[in-house]
């Protein structure tokens, strides 16, 4: 059960994920809607934020304008304009929400390791947000499959939104931040855009790459030999947290996600 201080954590990462969300559409998205997923959702803010609307003015050529142009020279008569109310999405977005057990209607039951990879990056998303997800998922294999599907779902030049409790890294047995910031970069192929911690969570922005020079691309998803293992690196008193990731080559790589 999420604590307090949890919750107000989840709130403010929604609120990032609207500020990053919006810089990216102003930037690079001009004609579609932004596909976001949301993976393990605990509530419908994001749901909330994507139904909202605003309205402007917009300029369009009159009906008479139209009839008058259809039977004349385009040069015979002046344009006629007038202005409409048009209403539109105020983030331009398109939210699907996912959980293994739902209880909203808006939030739809189901297991985002099983959902299939799409073969073109067209049909990928730009955002997916994992927040105190990958903690729950109990096995270190299912957990690095998870890391890599956060990859492999998202966009080149999608961004993941990926929070887990702090306690995973700096008191587990088996792995440390720095390590799996290493993870994270060296064999699962993300940028990190955006890091933080409060008291309770660590927070980060990771991107998928737009593309890479030719040269790295023989290096891409080589996974290193001590991330397909655990091994105890803490064997004090403090460090009773089991949390622990195991990455699969092909799992990395993308190949065990293909469809045949």
């Amino acid at each position: 059960m999420e604590t307090k201080q949890e919750e107000e954590d989840a709130d403010s990462d929604a609120d990032a994920v609207i500020r990053v969300v919006s810089t990216k559409k102003k930037q690079k998205i001009k004609t579609r809607n932004i596909n976001l997923l949301e993976v393990g959702a605990i509530n419908t803010e994001l749901i909330v934020a994507a139904a909202k609307t605003q309205q402007f003015m917009q300029q369009t050529k009159s009906s008479s304008s139209t009839s008058m142009e259809s039977s004349s020279p385009p040069s015979s008569s002046p344009s006629s304009c007038r202005q409409v109310m048009v209403e539109r999405s105020l983030y331009q977005l398109d939210v699907r929400a996912i959980d293994l057990r739902s209880s909203h209607e808006q939030i739809e039951e189901a297991d985002f390791l099983q959902i299939p990879v799409p073969r073109l990056n067209s049909l990928r998303y730009d955002v997916i947000v994992c927040s105190m997800v990958l903690n729950c998922v109990t096995t270190p294999q299912d957990r690095g499959k998870m890391l890599a599907l956060l990859f492999h779902q998202l966009r080149p030049g999608g961004y993941c939104f990926l929070t887990i409790p702090r306690l995973c890294l700096s008191q587990s047995k088996y792995i440390t931040k720095k390590i799996f910031n290493e993870m994270l970069v060296g064999s699962l192929g993300f940028e990190i855009f955006k890091t933080k911690e409060s008291p309770k969570v660590s927070f980060w922005v990771l991107k998928r790459p737009d593309a890479l020079p030719i040269e790295k691309e023989e290096n891409v998803n080589k996974v290193a030999d001590k991330f397909q293992k655990i091994s105890i690196i803490h064997r004090g008193k403090k460090f009773k947290n089991m949390f622990s990731v195991i990455l699969k080559e092909t799992e990395v790589s993308g190949k065990a996600f293909e469809r045949s």
